[in-house]
């Protein structure tokens, strides 16, 4: 059995999960229970499974939830996944990216599709779905001095109209061979991060991560374009931003299933008002990475009003 720390989550697993450091504890808040064990899924009863093929299914104590030629099954209370033990790096991608986010949603909380850094003492968000640049950008902020907070997945956990964001604490970031190749990160040794796929876990040392929940300062939406020659910051005002963050939810659809309209619609104006989101866009190319983390680093020390052109 192995103790670990996934976002909101205390977890005890008896899944040996790849890439996860252990007994790595978050700091300063209370942290949900959660319980990781291998399971055939096969065997729970769910006669629906049988008539008709659909994402998710409702077992009345909780969901089982299709994942392709694999799934897993989340209690509603967000505290059990179990899942089919089958290679370690596929479940530790299974458990870390939708075995999370389910327990996330299932408790309410939101799950943004977002990277995040610690910035001073400022935690933000990078958001920006796959090929926007996130983990390069990411990447190129830690080279900068900031902490590491998480890749792909930053959970929302709400509370008497405040917000808290939660790093991932003991998993690393991932990079394509492209990204690795220009800082001069040699993939001998690296991790794949699951079968067949193109991207590996780049191990950090303990003091470049940040385990501590807080409150997000900035929200940064990631648009490259094919030509810029300067990296540009708006602002984005609330009616807009609302849109914005639906767009940026990870498993949209489990949470509109799931979450009532009106949690939704709540959560994303409580995180609008208290977060300044800005677009930020950039010439997708490695040259124009020190501008791009200069402008983030900048706005986020000294928020812009409207626009700021870097």
């Amino acid at each position: 059995m192995s103790e670990f720390t996934l976002n909101q989550f205390s977890v005890q697993s008896d899944i040996h999960l790849s890439s996860v450091v252990s007994n790595h504890g978050s700091q300063g808040q209370p942290l949900r229970q959660l319980s990781i064990k291998s399971a055939c899924i096969e065997d729970i009863p769910c006669l629906a499974r049988q008539l008709r093929g659909q994402l998710s299914y409702d077992i009345g104590h909780g969901i089982i939830v299709e994942r392709g030629s694999d799934s897993f099954y989340v209690s509603f209370q967000g505290d059990q996944i179990l899942v089919n033990n089958q290679k370690q790096d596929y479940t530790t991608r299974l458990i870390a990216g939708p075995g999370i986010c389910a327990c996330t949603i299932l408790t309410k909380g939101l799950p943004l599709f977002a990277s995040c850094v610690l910035i001073g003492d400022h935690l933000v968000g990078l958001l920006g779905n796959s090929g926007t640049g996130k983990s390069t950008i990411l990447w190129a902020l830690l080279q900068s001095g900031c902490l590491f907070g998480s890749d792909d997945l930053v959970p929302i956990v709400f509370d008497n109209g405040f917000h808290t964001a939660y790093p991932s604490v003991s998993l690393f970031p991932k990079l394509r061979p492209p990204t690795l190749e220009h800082f001069g990160i040699d993939r001998q040794d690296l991790h794949r991060v699951t079968f067949g796929e193109d991207k590996f876990w780049v191990p950090l040392l303990p003091e470049q991560i940040t385990a501590c929940p807080k409150p997000l300062s900035a929200l940064f939406l990631l648009q490259p374009l094919s030509t810029a020659d300067t990296v540009t910051v708006r602002r984005n005002f609330m009616e807009k931003v609302a849109h914005v963050l639906s767009q940026c939810i990870q498993n949209k659809w489990l949470a509109e299933k799931y979450l009532k309209p009106k949690v939704l619609a709540d959560q994303y104006e409580m995180l609008a008002s208290s977060v300044p989101v800005y677009t930020i866009s950039y010439s997708k190319s490695f040259e124009a990475l020190p501008g791009i983390t200069a402008a983030i680093v900048e706005a986020t020390h000294h928020p812009v009003r409207t626009e700021a052109i870097y």
